[in-house]
């Protein structure tokens, strides 16, 4: 009715075997309005918790993976600066590997020089590693002979076709002189592209002793060919002299030709003095010699007048002078000083080159014995117009035991000891012999003495 209050009503129905029965439910406004209000405040209060809630769980969330953040932050940090640690580590230890190597390191790419270490600069002679790099192009390092097939072996290299990655070549130094070097070349990878690695040696000395190897090797088998070539010789020289020798005195013992005053006793006499003393001469070259390499000959000095000396060596000469033709000549200046020397070996010397030198010219030559004095000390040559000798065998004939061949020669005896002999004796008084010739222009042959051997520069004079 009318004087009643507002209601809210709600109804529904439900089956109930077959007739529907309607439940009606209703109730004030105000009371309805409460209820909502106080379940509207639960909601409220019911949301805001829900929303604290997720905010504290949120941030909870957010801090959690905050730290989680962080400590992957911090583990990733540490790795890093353990990484970077170990290649500076590394990075320092190839550096000082690179930098204290003996070898020589350098990085090049078609030519261009990109890196080299101190070892590098120091073989080619450079102050540091910046000199080198500055030179632009590493076949500036290279022998000119040499450019054209260490860059041939370059390209091949990068090229990736069959090379040597070993071999030796001539480097130059910064000063222009030549060196022998050991190069070992590799591919790598230099600042985003391939390049090459050379590691290179010094091996100058080395290839030195190989040389000196080769010539000492080449001096032992010409010393052996010699030695044979004397003995053959030595064979004829001996066995001449003794067949003279025992042929004439068996003749003079049996009395061949007759009692011991028939006239042909006193040649066959003369021939055996010849031949013995043809013998002694052989015996003494060979124990002077042999001295002389030992180093066990030595000196009697004493003071000798040069035109004595001279004198002396060729009054032997003149009856051969006389028998071949052969003219002996002096050129002798006057005042001349006296020499400090051993006597015997200085007329050695001279006897011997005077020998060699009328044994080697045609009849109607001429042998000439001259001195000079210069600002150095004594010249004592010996000059003849005789057969000469070719340039490049000069060397031969002052090797013991070795005589040159040649028609004129073949008709003459002897050991190949004269000239040997001679410049051994003239160094052993600390002077020089040298020989200028040429074939069919005849031969001199010089003996220098040095100045503190003429006796008015020396106090040995006194």
């Amino acid at each position: 009715g009318s004087g009643e209050s507002s209601r809210i009503t709600s109804w529904d129905s439900v089956p109930r075997d077959h007739p529907r029965i309607v439940v009606v439910l209703s109730a004030p406004d105000d009371i309805v309005a409460v209820n909502l209000s106080e379940l509207r405040l639960q909601y409220v209060v019911a949301g805001a918790i829900l929303l604290a809630t997720l905010v504290i769980l949120g941030f909870v969330l957010v801090r959690a993976r905050q730290k989680g953040l962080q400590d992957l932050a911090e583990t990733l940090r540490l790795e890093v600066d353990r990484r970077s640690a170990e290649l500076r580590a590394s990075e320092a230890r190839f550096r000082s590997l690179v930098e204290g190597s003996i070898q020589g390191i350098v990085i090049h790419r078609n030519g261009g020089i990109l890196f080299a270490n101190k070892a590098y600069a120091d073989i080619h002679g450079y102050p540091d590693p910046e000199s080198v790099v500055a030179l632009g192009h590493v076949h500036l390092l290279v022998a000119p002979e040499e450019r054209e097939r260490i860059a041939a072996y370059n390209r091949s290299h990068l090229a990736g076709h069959s090379t040597p990655s070993r071999y030796e070549f001539r480097g130059l130094k910064s000063d222009g002189h030549e060196i022998w070097m050991e190069n070992r070349v590799s591919v790598v990878d230099w600042e985003g592209g391939p390049a090459l690695q050379s590691i290179v040696v010094d091996i100058t000395e080395r290839k030195r002793a190989e040389q000196e190897l080769v010539s000492a090797n080449l001096k032992l088998e010409h010393a052996n060919q010699a030695k044979s070539e004397f003995l053959s010789r030595m064979s004829h020289e001996l066995r001449t002299p003794l067949n003279a020798i025992i042929g004439f005195s068996q003749i003079i013992r049996e009395q061949t030709a007759g009692p011991p005053v028939a006239d042909c006793y006193r040649d066959y006499a003369n021939d055996i003095l010849t031949s013995g003393m043809h013998l002694l001469e052989l015996i003494n070259d060979i124990l002077d010699l042999s001295k002389i390499e030992a180093g066990k000959l030595d000196l009697l000095e004493s003071a000798i007048e040069i035109g004595e000396l001279v004198e002396s060596c060729l009054r032997p000469m003149q009856a051969r002078s006389s028998e071949s033709g052969i003219r002996l000549v002096t050129a002798l200046p006057r005042d001349l000083p006296g020499l400090w020397a051993d006597a015997r070996k200085m007329r050695q010397i001279l006897f011997n080159l005077i020998s060699n030198s009328m044994k080697f010219t045609e009849p109607g030559g001429c042998v000439e014995v001259r001195a000079e004095l210069d600002g150095e000390g004594l010249e004592l040559a010996v000059a003849d117009d005789g057969i000469g000798i070719a340039p490049e065998d000069i060397p031969r004939v002052l090797t013991p035991f070795v005589q040159v061949e040649s028609t004129l020669t073949r008709r003459h005896s002897g050991t190949g000891l004269g000239l040997p002999i001679a410049r051994s004796l003239a160094e052993l008084h600390g002077g020089s012999l040298s020989i200028e010739s040429a074939p069919g222009a005849g031969t001199t042959v010089r003996v220098r003495m040095p100045g503190e051997r003429l006796l008015r520069h020396a106090a040995r004079s006194a």
